[in-house]
C-alpha cells in the first residue's frame, strides 16, 4: 500500500497557509539566538537551491536573509512561532510555501510526528473516506453529482489499485447522466494523476496534451495528456459543471482550470485560492520542515496557470448557492440534447419549477381557494392550503407541495419532477377538474367533488 503523507499535506495546504500546522504542535522548548539565525539562514539556502524559478529563488532568499536582522523575527525563541512567521513572509511569493516544526523529542519523525492524538495509517484513513469520493448521486432531471473532497494518488493502469476501483465506480455512475456537476468547493488538492484520470473521461481516446510541468531553469519535467485507455465510460459530449469556492486549492484548481481553458466545463461559484505550483518537503534540522514548490505548471491553451489569481468562475455566485445555480444550468444544457421523452419532461418540469420560484410566482390565499377541495370522489385526491402553499395529497401518501407556474392554472411538484398539474375550469370560470400528468406519459383527470 502506498504512503500518503506527502499527499495529505498537499490536500491540506490551506491549513499551512495560516501557520496552523506549526502552531498546533508548538512545544514549550525555546531556541537560542544562534539557533534562530541558523534556521533562518537554512530556509534561505534551501529556497535558493530548490525553488523552481531560479531568479525568483535568489530574490526570495535575499529577502529572508535580510529579514534575519529584523528583531521581530530574529528575536523569536519559540520554534513553532518562528515557523508560522516565516510561512507568513514566504506565502506572498508562493502559496505552497509552508514551514512546520515538530518536537524532535516526540516519538517518530517527519512532518507528521509529535501529534498529541493517535493518527491511523494514512492509507486506511483515506480509504474509510472513499479516497475523497464523498457522494455520487442522481439529482432530479437525470443530473449527475459528485462531491469530491480530495484528489487521491491513483495508478490508472493497475486494475487492483484501490483508488482506481472507487474512481471507476463513481465515473461509471455519472456516465448514465445527461449532465454532470462535480463539486470541489471543499477540496484542497491532491495528486495530478487523479486530475488526469478524471479529466480524461470528458474527452475522446486521442491523448490530448493539456499541461506541462517545468522544473528549475524552465526544463520540461512532464507533459500531461489525457489517457487513451480508461476502465470506465467516457462522457465526451456530456455537459460538465464544476463548483468552486475560496477554499478550492491546488490540484482541485488544476482540474477546474484545465477543463475551463479547454472549453470543456463551466465553472460555477467563487474564485479559488490561487496555488498552482507543485512542492516537495525538506527537513532542515531541529524538527523543522519546509515545503518548497519545485515545479511550475503551464496550460497548453493559456500558456499560464492560476498561481496568485485563482480560477475565475464563468458564473460567479456565493459558494453556498453554487449547486442550486449549477442545477439550473445543467438542466438547461441537458434539455438542449436529444433526450428520451420521459427524461426530457422530467428535466423540463423541474426547470419550470425552479424558474417560477426564482421569479417569485405565488398565490394569494384568495386565489388558492379556487383550487382547494376534493377531486375524484373515492379516489381521494385532496388539494389543501397550508403554510401559505397549496399541497396535493393522494390517500394516505405524503403531501406534495405545488408551485404555481407562469401558465395560468398550471403547477409543478416541488421535489417531484415526475409530476405536473393542471386545473380546468367550467363555463362559469370555476375550477372543475384536476389533471395530473406523469413524465412516463400517463394522464389522469379527476372531477372536483367539493370542499
Amino acid at each position: 500500500m502506498r504512503f500518503f503523507a506527502k499527499k495529505i499535506l498537499l490536500a491540506c495546504f490551506v491549513l499551512a497557509q495560516c501557520g496552523v500546522i506549526a502552531e498546533q504542535v508548538c512545544s514549550a522548548d525555546s531556541m537560542t539566538p544562534v539557533e534562530t539565525q541558523a534556521a533562518i539562514a537554512r530556509v534561505a539556502t534551501l529556497i535558493e537551491e530548490n525553488y523552481f524559478d531560479v531568479a525568483k529563488a535568489t530574490e526570495i532568499a535575499a529577502t529572508i536573509r535580510a529579514a534575519s536582522s529584523d528583531p521581530t523575527l530574529a528575536g523569536l525563541t519559540d520554534p513553532g512561532i518562528l515557523a508560522s512567521e516565516l510561512t507568513a513572509r514566504l506565502q506572498p511569493y508562493d502559496l505552497h510555501f509552508a514551514i512546520s516544526w515538530r518536537d524532535p523529542a516526540a516519538q517518530g519523525s517527519g512532518p507528521t510526528a509529535g501529534r498529541s492524538l493517535p493518527v491511523s495509517d494514512p492509507f486506511d484513513y483515506d480509504q474509510r473516506r472513499n479516497f475523497g469520493f464523498i457522494k455520487v448521486d442522481r439529482l432530479a432531471g437525470n443530473i449527475g453529482y459528485l462531491n469530491l473532497k480530495m484528489f487521491a494518488p491513483i495508478d490508472a493502469s493497475d486494475p487492483t489499485d484501490d483508488v482506481r476501483t472507487i474512481a471507476q465506480a463513481a465515473m461509471t455512475l455519472l456516465a448514465a447522466r445527461d449532465a454532470v456537476i462535480i463539486d470541489v468547493r471543499e477540496n484542497g488538492g491532491g495528486d495530478p494523476a487523479m486530475v488526469q484520470f478524471l479529466m480524461s473521461h470528458f474527452f475522446d481516446d486521442t491523448p490530448l496534451h493539456y499541461a506541462t510541468f517545468f522544473s528549475r531553469a524552465g526544463n520540461v519535467a512532464t507533459e500531461m495528456k489525457t489517457l487513451k485507455s480508461l476502465p470506465s465510460p467516457r462522457m465526451t459530449n456530456t455537459p460538465l459543471f464544476i463548483l468552486t469556492s475560496g477554499r478550492t486549492g491546488s490540484a482541485a484548481e488544476a482540474f477546474a482550470y484545465h477543463l475551463q481553458a479547454l472549453g470543456r466545463a463551466t465553472i460555477v461559484g467563487e474564485r479559488t485560492v490561487g496555488a498552482a505550483n507543485q512542492f516537495d518537503d525538506f527537513e532542515f534540522g531541529n524538527g523543522f520542515f519546509i515545503q518548497i514548490p519545485f515545479y511550475s505548471v503551464s496550460n497548453t491553451v493559456t500558456n499560464s496557470n492560476w498561481e496568485g489569481t485563482g480560477v475565475i468562475p464563468d458564473v460567479a455566485v456565493p459558494a453556498s448557492l453554487a449547486l442550486e445555480k449549477a442545477e439550473g444550468l445543467a438542466l438547461s444544457a441537458a434539455l438542449a440534447r436529444n433526450l428520451r421523452d420521459g427524461d426530457r419532461l422530467e428535466g423540463l418540469w423541474l426547470l419550470e419549477v425552479k424558474t417560477a420560484i426564482d421569479a417569485g410566482i405565488m398565490l394569494s390565499p384568495a386565489q388558492a381557494q379556487d383550487y382547494v377541495g376534493n377531486y375524484g370522489g373515492q379516489a381521494g385526491r385532496v388539494i389543501s392550503w397550508q403554510n401559505s402553499a397549496l399541497f396535493y395529497r393522494r390517500g394516505s401518501r405524503q403531501p406534495i407541495k405545488l408551485q404555481p407556474l407562469s401558465e395560468k392554472d398550471s403547477f409543478g411538484a416541488v421535489g417531484n419532477p415526475d409530476l405536473k398539474f393542471y386545473f380546468e375550469r367550467d363555463g362559469e370560470g370555476d375550477v372543475s377538474d384536476l389533471v395530473v400528468l406523469q413524465s412516463n406519459g400517463q394522464v389522469s383527470a379527476y372531477n372536483k367533488s367539493g370542499n
